[in-house]
Order: C-alpha cells, then structure tokens, then sequence
C-alpha cells in the first residue's frame, strides 16, 4: 500500500479507510492513487459501514445538509467542508442535529488551526499595535476558469461568497471577536448566470455598535491571486498585515506589525506545520479524546457564518442559495 499524503502522515491517529463516490470508476482510480483500501458504491453504504468513526463530506454545498445530517445520524463524527451550507437554515439545522447525535460537527477551515493566523488574533488582543483596534480588510481572490466548475452553478451552492469569500467573512469574524453587520455590499454578477456571483465586496461594522469596520472583497475571476490582511488602528499608523493567512505552509507567510510609535517587525511561519495536518489532528483530538475544545470551527460558529453570508447576498440584490427541498 502507498505511504498515505503528508496531511495524514503528520496526524498518525488518523487514517483513510474508505472512500464513496457518485462515479464508482473514478473513486477506484481515486482509492488506488491515495492508498484507500475500500470502495463503496454509494454514500449509505459508507455511512452506515461500522467500522468507520467518522465522515469527511466533500460533496458539493448544496449536498452539505443531507449528507451531514445522514451521516451523524448514522453515529459518525462529520468533517464537513466549507461552507458547511446552502444557507443559515440548513446550517441550524445541521447543528440541532449535531447535538441529538452528540458526535462532533466541525466546518473544514484549515487556516484557523495555523499558528500564523492565531498569532495576528493574539497581536489584536494584547494591543501589539499600540493603538485600539478600527479597521480589518481581508482579501481572498484568484480565478476558476472553467465555465463547468461546480463553483459557477448556482443549484450546487455555487458563488464567489461561497466560496473565496465564506473565508473571509470567518477571517473577520475571527480577527475583529464579534458578529457584524452589512453597510454595504455589491456583487458582480456572472454573465451566463446572474444568481451567481463572480465576485463579492462588502463593508461591515460590529453588531455591538463599537467603532471597528471591516471590508472583504473576494473573487473568483482574478487572474492575480490575492490573499491578505490589513489591519489598521485608531491613530492610522498603526498596522498589522498578514501574506497568505489561507495556506501559509506553502509559501507567503509573514506577519507585520507596525507600532503607534513607528517600530515594525516581522515574523515568518516558514517552519509551522501545514494547516490540514493542525485541522486534522483537532479533529482526531476532539473525536478519539472528546476534547470539544480543540474544535475552533464547530456547528455553532457555522451558523453564524452562513447568517453573515446570507445578509451578505441579500444586501448586495442577489438571493441567498436555496436548499434542495426548495427547488
């Protein structure tokens, strides 16, 4: 058998076992390149197999719900990739769900396990910069040029703001430590199909009323990959800024900080491990040890999220993704 990916090399308790797939030719061609002993025909027969502990669902947004709500039914922890739904709704329901079934329920974003975003947070929190905490700018964009990626198609939960930018509005929620709400967002439709979004610009200000902004921007047409931070304090010079907060284990991933009396240093994660190794070891820590604490994106911070991208789209004119049941 193949070594496993250095994912799962780096989270030994951890292993692939088997794999399901619509297409069950192309889940055997996927099974024998990545060393996956078995191959179902269908997803219950996966969910149900009782020899597995818990589901990774890497379906498409629009499949999230079912299959999530299936599988920890069926007594499985669930790994759900991001975003964890179509909607808020499906999100709530998804985390009742969660809770009847006392299995864990973690949304797949890898980055908040890193320690490179960890530490801007931490920067914020111990007033690195000298001066109180007024604006965040996030950005996520790079281009998808196929014209049939499930990412363009709205029936699959497909958009820019599902996608790039379901990262930025948990990088915001995350950095700034409260929910928010819309001043303004604007969408730039795709040409073949207006209910979808090719990008996404949004102004935001805390719910609580405090003086701290943010602003995303996101897209999915950008021939120039952009993945940044910018945080500024009250006095204007202050700053911190962050190169590719996504996926800092590959390449980009320094933290700047400048002070309110002009220091600046720097700091590079160029040693830390990668951010879906730390995601899975949680994971792992959470499920095999019941340490639900390890868990920094679970059912309830989904919500949250899902509720923010929904304002999100209804601000910006477009309507929010619609569950299965609806169409």
């Amino acid at each position: 058998m193949k070594p496993p990916p250095p994912h799962l090399a780096q989270v030994p308790t951890v292993e692939v076992t088997a794999i399901a797939a619509r297409d069950v030719a192309r889940a055997r061609s996927f099974a024998k390149k990545h060393g996956i002993p078995r191959v179902f025909d269908t997803y219950d027969q996966l969910i149900h197999d009782a020899d597995i502990d818990a589901i990774y669902i890497g379906l498409p947004n629009s499949h999230h719900c079912e299959w999530t709500i299936k599988a920890l039914q069926a007594g499985k922890h669930v790994l759900c990739e991001k975003p964890i739904s179509n909607n808020a709704q499906e999100a709530e329901t998804m985390a009742v769900a969660a809770e009847k079934s006392g299995k864990v329920l973690m949304e797949a974003f890898h980055y908040r396990y890193h320690p490179l975003i960890q530490r801007v947070r931490e920067l914020i929190l111990t007033n690195a910069m000298e001066s109180p905490l007024r604006h965040v700018h996030v950005k996520f964009a790079f281009a998808v040029f196929s014209s049939n990626d499930i990412r363009w198609q709205y029936d699959l939960g497909g958009g820019s703001m599902m996608d790039t930018g379901c990262y930025t509005a948990n990088c915001v929620r995350y950095l700034i430590g409260e929910e928010l709400d819309i001043v303004s967002a604007t969408a730039t439709p795709l040409r073949k199909d207006g209910r979808v979004d090719q990008s996404m610009r949004a102004e935001l200000q805390t719910t609580s009323g405090s003086s701290v902004t943010a602003l995303i921007e996101t897209s999915m047409w950008s021939l120039i990959p952009r993945i940044s931070i910018d945080i500024r304090g009250a006095n204007g010079q202050a700053q911190i800024t962050a190169t590719n907060w996504l996926a800092p284990h590959v390449v980009y991933n320094n933290v700047t900080l400048k002070t309110a009396s002009g220091k600046k240093t720097s700091e590079s994660f160029t040693k830390a491990r990668s951010t879906y190794g730390l995601m899975l070891e949680a994971f792992a820590d959470a499920t095999l040890n019941n340490n639900r604490a390890a868990i920094l994106t679970d059912a309830h911070d989904a919500v949250l999220n899902m509720r923010l991208i929904d304002s999100i789209y209804t601000s910006a004119g477009m309507s929010i993704r619609e569950s299965r049941a609806e169409k």
